[in-house]
This record gives structure tokens, sequence and C-alpha cells, in this order.
């Protein structure tokens, strides 16, 4: 299969992204503990959620503009890209700051602050030369300098963070200064040499927000469920207990990156969207397949080896951690089930059946949140996201059942 040896040959590519995602999270854990590792990923939740709140699906609807021909002028979108990147890192850099200061009432110095804003400001430029690269269909190109943008950001992190002892503001200034590097490879490789400075038509505009807008609530309600039990677990009990639970989480998104290289493979390949319907049908079926039993196969592993694992990672202070992973292998077959599906469905266009499964899934999570985490704390957060995932799953499974006719 195809679409299976280029995901491979993307993961390859990204070997080393793994590596280095790895080497990052022990350096956090081991050089923070718990207390200010949990601070810190509440930082980044917020930071997660307000930037998927303002950029709100744009790349992947000049991903959709590029591969299904729409009238639009080259320099039109390169200079709409730019003039997104520059509105909305202000507001968004803004509109953090402000949330962490007043909302969450995190009692931070004034220049963490700064680096905040800094975080956001040069992470959506980042995004945004992104959806340019692959707009452009230099996916395998993208995929390499991925890879250079996280062994960038390991090194800044190690540098920062254990060289110089700097803690939080260590590792945030890290990816400040690695995204400033990664935004020069990015922009050399972007094609801007031709670019001219035009203001944008209304009519483009509106089409490129038109488009944005079903991903970008998609993937705006997936990723409150992905970050709000965060927030929850320190709101109702501690920096420390985030610190705890956040290990878990990166465990199962390390153990997801293939499935990540599988689902941008489906959606951005135009080689995979040139086949017949009824030929991408029969190949993605087998997919579905085939990645459902891994990670049945990986979820079985370990349970046997997880405690070791952690133990000879993280150290003794995260072993409880261990324990939660137990309760989210469950999510991780859900969120692969659901992620699959949905970039399959929509890579041909925006599907408004996946808006309504989210904000259904999001409000079941906050629900479900609310219930068990002032009782159960980490595992009743862990409980509630396995839940909500394996839902989310079921649902797009049902979708996909009736949108079968379609690709015959």
């Amino acid at each position: 299969m195809k679409i299976i040896y280029k995901s491979f040959y993307i993961l390859a590519a990204r070997g080393f992204s793994i590596f280095s995602s790895l080497i990052s999270a022990i350096i956090l854990a081991t050089y923070l503990g718990p207390e200010l590792r949990g601070q810190y990923a509440i930082i980044i939740a917020a930071a997660v959620i307000i930037f998927n709140f303002f950029c709100f699906g744009l790349k992947e609807a000049f991903i959709v503009l590029r591969r299904n021909n729409y009238n639009l002028d080259k320099l039109s979108i390169d200079s709409l890209i730019v003039i997104l990147w520059f509105v909305i890192s202000i507001f968004s850099s803004a509109s953090l700051v402000m949330y962490i200061h007043f909302f969450m009432r995190e009692s931070l110095e004034y220049h963490t602050y700064i680096l905040i804003a800094g975080y956001i400001f040069t992470s959506i430029k980042i995004y945004f030369l992104e959806a340019k690269l692959i707009s452009n269909g230099n996916i395998i190109k993208f995929s390499y300098l991925s890879t250079a943008d996280k062994l960038l950001k390991t090194i800044a992190i190690f540098i920062m963070v254990v060289l110089y002892d700097l803690k939080i503001d260590g590792a945030l200034f890290a990816i400040i200064f690695s995204n400033i590097i990664s935004a020069i490879l990015y922009f050399r490789y972007c094609n801007f040499s031709k670019f001219r400075f035009i203001i944008p038509a209304i009519n483009e505009i509106s089409l490129v927000y038109k488009l944005a807008l079903p991903y970008g609530l998609v993937i705006f309600f997936t990723n409150l469920i992905n970050n709000i039990d965060l927030i929850l677990i320190n709101v109702y009990h501690s920096h420390y207990k985030v610190g705890l639970y956040v290990i878990s989480l990166r465990i199962i998104d390390l153990l997801l990156i293939f499935c990540q290289s599988v689902c941008f493979t489906i959606f951005a390949d135009t080689d995979f969207d040139k086949k017949k319907k009824s030929k991408q049908l029969i190949i993605f079926k087998k997919l579905l397949f085939k990645m459902v039993i891994f990670y049945i196969i990986t979820s079985i592993c370990l349970l046997v080896f997880i405690d070791e694992l952690v133990i000879a990672f993280f150290g003794m202070h995260y072993e409880v951690s261990s324990s939660i992973v137990y309760y989210l292998l469950p999510s991780m077959i859900g969120i692969i089930i659901y992620k699959l599906i949905y970039h399959f469905i929509s890579k041909d266009g925006p599907n408004n059946d996946f808006i309504i499964i989210s904000v259904l899934a999001l409000i079941f999570n906050i629900l479900l949140n609310y219930f068990l985490i002032p009782i159960y704390g980490m595992y009743g957060a862990a409980i509630s996201k396995s839940i909500t995932f394996l839902t989310l799953g079921s649902m797009s499974l049902f979708i996909f059942q009736n949108r079968c006719p379609n690709y015959n």
C-alpha cells in the first residue's frame, strides 16, 4: 500500500523528531520536577487553546484551496498568509497573556509573560509558513523541516534548562529561539522569492475563512477536549498533579506520532487524492483495520512494560504516571479511529458532521470531567478522556458508514 509506504517514509524522516520529542519530555520532567512541569503544562495548554482559536483551520483551508484549484492568484494567497500571520500573532499573544494573568491567575514574573507572548508569536509564524509549504505540495520537505525544528527545540531546551538551569523561562526562550531559526529555514523553501505584497479582495478572504471555519471548529473543540482536563486538575488539585498527569499524556502522544503521519499523508497527499473514489475507499478500509490492530498490540505491550519504562525514562518521581497510562490506553484506540476517518472524509472539503460530533464530545467531556476530576483527580481525567474519545471514534465510524456510498 503506497500510502503506508509514504507514511513510513515520512515517519522515517520524523524518526529523529520522535527521538528528540522524547528527549525534550525527559529533560523537562527531570529538571523541572512535577510542580514546575505542571505549571509549564498549564501555560502550554492555554497557548494551544488560544492558538487554535485564532488560527482556526487556516492551514487546512490553504491545502484544500490548492487541491481543488480555486481561482485565487498566488500573490493574493501569499499576501493573505503574511497579513493573517501579523494580525493573528498580535491578537493571540495579547489574548494569551491576559488569559493566563486574569483568568488562570498564574503568578508569573513580567519577563515570563513577555516570553509567553514571544512563544505564541513565533509559533504562529511557523504555522503559516508550514501552511505555505504544504499548499505548494512539498510534503516530504515539510517533514524534513519539521524534524529539524524538533531537533533545534531539543538542543535549545537542553542548553537553557540543563546547562543554564533557567526552568520555565529557559524552556520558553528555547522554543522562541528554535522557532526563529526554523522560520528562516521554512522561508527559504516557501518560494517567496517573487513575493509582491497586494491587498487581497474581500471575496478571497471570505472564501478562505468559509473553508477554514468547519476545520477550525473541529480542531478547536478537539483541542479543548485534549487540554481542558489539565486546567481542571490544576483548579481542583495542584500543579504537582498536573505534572504527573501530563507525563502519561506525553507517552500517549509519542505513540500516536505514526498515526499523525498517516493522517497527514491522507489529507495532504495529492497522489492519493488522484485515485478513484472506490479505490481510495478500499485502501482506507485496509489501512484503518491495520492501524487498529497495530495500536491494540502496542497497548498490550504497554500494559506489560509501562511501569519499568516510566521509571527508566522519567524517574521515581513520576512512578504514579504509569498507572494513569492504563486508563488512557482506550483513548488511543478512539483517537486513531476518529483522526483517520476525519482526515479521510475531510480531505475532499469541510464536513459539518464532524462539527456536530466534536461539540457533542466536548460537552460530554466537560460533564465527565466536572464529576470525576474533583473526586478521582488524575484518574478521573484519564477515564473521562478515554470514554470521550471512544465515543468520538464510534460516532466517526457511524459517519463513515453513511458516507461510504459516496465513494463507490
